[in-house]
Order: structure tokens, then C-alpha cells, then sequence
């Protein structure tokens, strides 16, 4: 009798990573401006058999970069409620972009660290520090510089996928299984997402938006 081989745990990742981006597509194409609202998107994703069981209790947020030539990114936390100019949410994380640097601050304007790019990697590695401490480390992994990977000092490690061309989504998966989703809109300088309750820490949202900035400048 022939035993069987070793699980092909490359084939997995890939299929668990295809689900998710899928999943993100079904779900978050609608919530461009004028076709459906966030609270309409939520409540269809919910029902969806395939989704996320914690969507119901997500934590919204949107990243947005801001009209000066440094191109600072504001976080924001949209709450339960419709946001716009004039109530644009409770302010999360602020990224300010210096020659070689980008710092990082929370709402109080408290120092949070500094990202700077390390390395050699032909595709980018980024690391955050505060002070000499590494806060989190993210890596690039695709030519078309789509996929990352990000490797907090605490916590699980994150894939992130983000847009490309049409897919103008945004997924970030922890162990394959998907704990936040997005969508580009309606303008490039705005990333609309729902994250997972309990992980949504100001790390993880200095990360998103860094990534936003890079994929703005590209």
C-alpha cells in the first residue's frame, strides 16, 4: 500500500489566501460612494454564509491621506456612524513623513515610533521602532508589491493583500483566516475597512495606513 505524502502546505496557504480575497471582493465591491453604506455592506456580509463570523461586532476605520506634498495619513474610527467632513470620526493614528523617516503619533500627538526602511531586500522591508525597540517589521512579498507580510514584536502575524488594478480591495488575514476587510473610495487617498474587535491596535493601523501611503506614491 502506497502511504500518503505530506500535506502540501504551500497549496493551502494559497487556497486559504484565495478564499479570502474572494470573500473581500463578494463582499466589499458595493461600499464606493453612492452604491451602498458601510452599515448596508456589514449587515449583507453578516448573512453571507462564507463570511467572517465577528463582522457584526467589527470595528470600522478608514485611513486617509492628506493634501500636503509629504503626503501625511490620518486613521480614523468611524464608529456606528455615517462619517463625512464635517464628522469625519475620532482620530486614531497620525503618520507624518520626513525625509528618510515616517513618525508615527496617536490622537494626543504622543510619540508612537518611527518607520524607516531596512535592508537589502529588493522588494522592501520596513521596520518600526520606538526608541530602539522593534514595534513591528513589514515585508513586501510580490513584484507587483501587492502582498505583504507584517510581523508584529507582539501579536500573530498578518497577510495583507492590497489593491491592484481593478481589485481595489483590501484583505488582511491572520493563519489564513480573514480578520480585516476594505475597499479603496471613493477617491485613492481614502481606505475604508472593518477589522476584527480586539485586534485593531494602533500598530496594526500605523501599518495599514503606512501601506496606503507607499501604494498612493507607487
Amino acid at each position: 500500500m502506497v502511504k500518503p505524502g505530506p500535506p502540501n502546505t504551500a497549496l493551502q496557504t494559497d487556497e486559504r489566501r484565495t478564499s479570502v480575497v474572494t470573500y473581500c471582493e463578494m463582499t466589499l465591491a458595493p461600499l464606493a460612494a453612492g452604491r451602498q453604506s458601510y452599515a448596508d455592506a456589514r449587515s449583507e456580509a453578516v448573512k453571507n454564509p462564507r463570511g467572517p463570523t465577528w463582522l457584526s461586532d467589527g470595528h470600522r476605520y478608514y485611513s486617509q491621506i492628506g493634501p500636503e506634498s509629504t503626503d501625511p495619513v490620518r486613521v480614523f474610527s468611524a464608529g456606528d456612524e455615517e462619517v463625512s467632513n464635517e464628522k469625519p470620526g475620532t482620530l486614531c493614528v497620525h503618520l507624518e513623513p520626513a525625509s528618510r523617516f515616517v513618525r508615527v503619533f496617536d490622537a494626543d500627538r504622543q510619540d508612537r515610533g518611527i518607520i524607516r526602511s531596512e535592508g537589502l531586500r529588493p522588494l522592501g522591508r520596513y521596520v518600526m521602532r520606538l526608541n530602539t525597540e522593534v514595534v513591528w517589521v513589514l515585508s513586501v512579498r510580490s513584484i507587483v508589491r501587492k502582498r505583504h507580510t507584517l510581523w508584529p514584536a507582539v501579536g500573530d502575524r498578518w497577510t495583507f493583500d492590497t489593491p491592484f488594478f481593478w481589485w481595489q480591495q483590501l484583505a488582511g488575514s491572520v493563519a489564513g483566516t480573514p480578520r480585516l476587510l476594505g475597499e479603496v473610495g471613493p477617491t485613492k487617498r481614502l481606505w475604508f475597512m472593518i477589522i476584527e474587535a480586539g485586534r485593531d491596535t494602533p500598530d496594526v493601523l500605523a501599518a495599514v495606513a503606512f501601506m496606503h501611503r507607499k501604494w498612493w506614491r507607487w
